[in-house]
């Protein structure tokens, strides 16, 4: 079977031309919601915009996660011989196949609703309040995952780390901001429209400069083969 060879650039490309549509797409729902005063329009709202769930952006960003768990993986059974970096791979393999799974079904916002029923979270920036155990699991994964930094090139661990801010600014930091403003103002205006683009914005940008930089690293790496991904110079020949 003849195994179709992708740069990473390929593969960058087509991340930004899956970024641009879900953004073209989303900025057409805000304009038919806060422009034109329209809850569905045929069903274009719902489908396109950032902050409804299980539509195509939920579906997309689900994907993501699951595209990066598979090169996860494929990093991990490249790096097998090494026990001591293996299993960190796997781990966070694993810990994509669940955001994957928790994307597309939202078990971040039932957990955040039983934790504000709980404990009577007031309004404010923790107002989505499923952020305190995942922001807790996320520092608790920092400390067990970061030494693979050193594993990898330099420049590939620079390109992970901005993916991680990025990701991090907008699921938390930004998600903060619009959960004070939801708190207090709710979810029907521009304002709050403009927060939830910027969000899941940056979430986006992070998980597809994520899935850039293993491809890039996978190139170097035996796990490359499988998925035809090869450099620049080997795809001109």
């Amino acid at each position: 079977m003849k195994v179709i060879a992708v740069t990473p650039r390929q593969v960058g490309y087509l991340l930004a031309v899956n970024i641009a549509v879900l953004e073209a797409g989303n900025g057409l729902a805000l304009i038919l919601r806060h422009g034109f005063k329209q809850d569905s329009c045929f069903g274009v709202i719902p489908f396109f915009h950032f902050d409804h769930e299980r539509n195509l952006p939920t579906f997309i960003s689900a994907l993501l996660f699951v595209n990066s768990a598979m090169l996860l993986g494929l990093v991990a059974a490249a790096h097998a011989s090494r026990r001591s970096s293996s299993w960190r791979w796997r781990l966070l393999a694993i810990v994509f196949v669940f955001l994957a799974v928790d994307e597309f079904s939202s078990i971040h916002e039932e957990i955040g609703e039983i934790m504000r029923s709980r404990f009577a979270i007031p309004a404010g920036p923790l107002y989505f309040a499923w952020m305190l155990p995942y922001f807790t699991l996320l520092s608790v994964l920092l400390i067990v995952t970061g030494k693979l930094l050193k594993s990898v090139p330099p420049d590939i661990a620079k390109l992970l780390v901005t993916a991680g801010i990025l990701f991090v600014a907008g699921a938390i930091g930004v998600e903060m901001i619009g959960g004070d403003w939801y708190s207090k103002a709710g979810d029907q205006s521009w304002v709050y429209g403009v927060m939830t683009t910027v969000e899941e914005s940056l979430e986006l940008l992070g998980l597809s400069l994520f899935i850039f930089a293993l491809c890039c690293y996978l190139v170097n790496l035996e796990g490359s083969a499988l998925l035809g991904l090869t450099d620049e110079r080997s795809a001109r020949t």
